[in-house]
């Protein structure tokens, strides 16, 4: 197995750090996770819930809330043993 060491392009990190006045470290994350332009910066730093993915849409996710439901609706204090 080979290591894939991310490399940040100097130019990039200098732009980034201009545009959105922040450390060279989180220019470099900015970078790193794709978000130098600016609409996707904005949005990853101030979420809005429209740009949220529907979490029901994750297989289980309706019986995992009927079972933190009656977990609670019981007053069991563990809801992974039943």
């Amino acid at each position: 197995m080979e290591w894939n060491i991310y490399k940040p392009n100097a130019e990039s990190i200098k732009s980034i750090i201009k545009l959105h006045n922040v450390s060279k470290y989180i220019a470099i994350i900015i970078d790193r996770y794709g978000l130098s332009d600016i609409n996707k910066f904005k949005n990853f730093i101030n979420p809005n819930s429209d740009n949220f993915y529907d979490p029901f849409l994750m297989k289980g996710m309706v019986k995992t809330v009927e079972r933190i439901s009656e977990t609670i609706r019981l007053k069991k204090k563990d809801i992974y043993n039943w």
